[in-house]
């Protein structure tokens, strides 16, 4: 397979002779001359938003590696942040050409490269650390090359060379990380997509083009995989995440090589967001969705711009309504502001869901949503009972693993919420087993959390406990 990839680079290393355009990922000068206009009026307020996060960036100062590294976070995932507070930076002095936001993406830059470590020994520069830190140096590098200091920019230049060689080391189909062919699962989607950035920033170096050719056909492998009905085995916190790493890899694709998604998962997925949400009157920070699998109650990353993404590519009023109420409700996490400058589609309509049914099955994965209606005060039920990652995946027979690592054994599992409360509830992100669950144990043992155990080890799989929850 290694040979086959490098094969089909052959073409793409001769071509990359001379450096690229830059900027070019997400942002080319046209865009940017656009955006300059549109931030005083139809994007004002994202572009607000965003402001005001990069304010608080430019305020404050890079974590201190000997500092950080004393907690415990054998991960090293706050390494993530400094890899996500980038392009914020980036994109605003691109917008504003004020010189804080510069400095200030140049600090947070080089801290990145100077950190000694992108994870801790098991996870060093083959993980999310690294595919976050990989990402946002390729947005400071491809955004703001001709205005980095020169010692700056081939810092950058030499760090996205040094660290993309360990992540590209990570996909080796023999020698690689666990998550190198997961193709449903988060780690390899935001640990690809990273790469990807990192390589067309510096595509001049010849061996990027074997980076781009491993993730191009990984990210297809992944979109093969996907199911028919849009839900998410990993949970809708994990959605968010997910789906926001692979729309980047996507858009990128579509700008660069005019490959874009494919699957029909992508067209349903919004209204999985939207039926697992929480009723709208009860929406805190803490509490915006069920935590169905390996989740909390809150989105991990936006969702405002994943649904802005959707409804713009699907001509869906009910993804547009759904982004643009979590942004008036002040429930989002600001991770990728810059993308709300990017997705939002102010000619698409919001229109909200009171047309709907109140039910939705879920087919492939077996999850029902019901709620009482759609006022914001409805009573919500969630029950599950399905294949780990549905029936598709059953039928596909894969191999290994192709990413279960957050599913719960649940089957026949429920919870609901009412009264502005939740009254039977979820485990939560805890350690699986069906005991936690509101289901039932056969002579004190719980389900399977997949069809063939695979690389989940058995006292995962297969929970035992003298009661059931």
């Amino acid at each position: 397979m290694r040979k086959a990839i490098l094969l089909l680079a052959l073409p793409v290393l001769c071509a990359a002779a001379t450096p690229p355009q830059h900027p070019r990922l997400f942002l080319t000068p046209e865009t940017i001359t656009r955006l300059r206009t549109e931030i005083n009026g139809s994007r004002k307020q994202h572009w607000d938003s965003l402001r005001r996060v990069a304010d608080q960036q430019a305020r404050s100062k890079p974590p201190v590696y000997d500092v950080a590294i004393r907690k415990n976070d054998p991960e090293q995932l706050w390494q993530r942040n400094v890899g996500n507070a980038m392009p914020t930076l980036a994109i605003a002095y691109l917008l504003t050409g004020d010189a804080k936001y510069k400095t200030a993406a140049q600090d947070w830059a080089l801290a990145s490269c100077s950190y000694p470590t992108w994870g801790g020994p098991k996870y060093d520069g083959g993980d999310l650390a690294a595919g976050h830190q990989l990402f946002g140096l390729a947005m400071v590098y491809d955004w703001l090359y001709n205005d980095l200091d020169p010692q700056v920019r081939q810092t950058i230049h030499d760090t996205l060379l040094t660290r993309g060689r360990v992540m590209f080391k990570a996909t080796d189909p023999k020698t690689g990380r666990y998550w190198r062919d997961s193709w449903l699962q988060n780690h390899m989607w935001v640990n690809l997509t990273g790469l990807t950035a990192a390589a067309l920033a510096i595509e001049e170096e010849p061996e990027t083009a074997a980076w781009i050719e491993v993730a191009r056909d990984k990210f297809r492998r992944t979109e093969d995989a996907l199911g028919p009905d849009g839900a998410s085995h990993e949970g809708a916190g994990y959605w968010t995440y997910g789906v926001e790493y692979l729309l980047k890899f996507w858009q990128i694709s579509a700008d660069i090589w005019k490959e874009d998604l494919k699957s029909p998962w992508w067209a349903k997925t919004a209204l999985y967001r939207l039926y697992i949400g929480v009723p709208r009157e009860s929406w805190t920070h803490g509490n915006t969705i069920a935590d169905i699998a390996d989740c909390t109650r809150t989105d991990y990353y936006g969702p405002d711009y994943q649904l802005f993404n959707l409804a713009h590519r699907f001509h869906d009023p009910y993804a547009q309504w759904l982004g643009l109420e979590v942004e008036q409700a002040r429930v989002t996490a600001e991770i990728a502001p810059f993308l709300n400058l990017l997705w939002y589609d102010p000619q698409i309509q919001p229109k909200p869901p009171t047309d709907l049914p109140t039910l939705h099955h879920f087919d492939d994965i077996g999850l029902v949503c019901a709620r009482s209606d759609w006022s914001g005060k409805e009573s919500l039920l969630v029950f599950k009972c399905g294949p780990p990652a549905g029936h598709d995946e059953v039928k596909k027979a894969f191999a290994r693993d192709p990413g279960f690592g957050h599913v719960h054994p649940d089957a026949n599992h429920f919870v609901i919420f009412g009264n502005g409360q939740w009254i039977i509830q979820d485990d939560g992100y805890r350690w699986k087993q069906t005991g936690q669950h509101n289901t039932l144990l056969v002579d004190g043992y719980g389900s399977w959390a997949k069809a063939r155990c695979g690389s989940i080890a058995s006292r995962r799989c297969r929970s035992k406990a003298s009661q059931p929850s």
